[in-house]
């Protein structure tokens, strides 16, 4: 396990410079979509049953699917991990405004502002209440068990 130092996390950590923020931004607006969609299963309670691990881990591959390899790359040099030894790429480290110019761009125009807060934010808010969801292990598994039976 390696620490980084406070104020660090800009100059060590290539997924915080640029690629998290767009990717989690992604999640969450299929998160969105799908609560406004008026397609739920309903618990014997009424309440909206949550999306199923197989549709979130479906967001989560999409989304990570339009993180382009070249923000990935421009993410690490600017970081200085990954660029050429000789030197040739030492004005990419720390060049972070230029690398999210589209994606950020995109960000500012959503009506999200939990990003800079997000874990601040996840504390204040009870899912399972704010939507009216309840959470039920023991049916997902069962709908996973269910799955896996017809794929045989």
């Amino acid at each position: 396990m390696a620490v980084i130092p406070g104020g660090c996390t800009s100059k060590l950590q290539p997924l915080d410079v640029a690629i998290n923020k767009s990717f989690k931004s992604k999640v969450r607006d299929r998160y969105n979509n799908w609560m406004i969609s008026n397609i739920h299963a309903f618990t014997s309670a009424g309440k909206i049953k949550r999306p199923s691990y197989s549709m979130a881990t479906t967001w989560v591959k999409e989304s990570w699917d339009e993180i382009s390899e070249d923000l990935i790359q421009r993410s690490f040099k600017s970081c200085g991990i990954s660029t050429n030894l000789d030197g040739s790429e030492d004005d990419c480290i720390g060049n972070h405004d230029s690398l999210l110019d589209r994606d950020n761009e995109m960000i500012e125009n959503s009506d999200d502002s939990t990003d800079e807060n997000y874990e601040e934010y996840a504390e204040k808010v009870d899912y399972e209440n704010k939507w009216d969801i309840e959470v039920d292990r023991k049916e997902d598994q069962e709908e996973d068990n269910d799955k896996v039976y017809q794929n045989c």
